[in-house]
């Protein structure tokens, strides 16, 4: 994900909040899952 956002130009918060958002509803639930155990994360996953 890092080398997705990583120096790229951005024209505002919103855009890269955007791409972020992005990114993060393309991952599947064990990479998430990989990357943080936090139940405010996780959970969601499992319901």
């Amino acid at each position: 994900m890092k080398s997705k956002v990583a120096m790229k130009f951005n024209e505002s918060i919103k855009h890269l909040q955007d791409r972020l958002t992005q990114l993060i509803k393309s991952m599947d639930k064990e990479l998430i899952s990989s990357i943080t155990a936090y139940d405010i994360y996780t959970k969601p996953l499992i319901e």
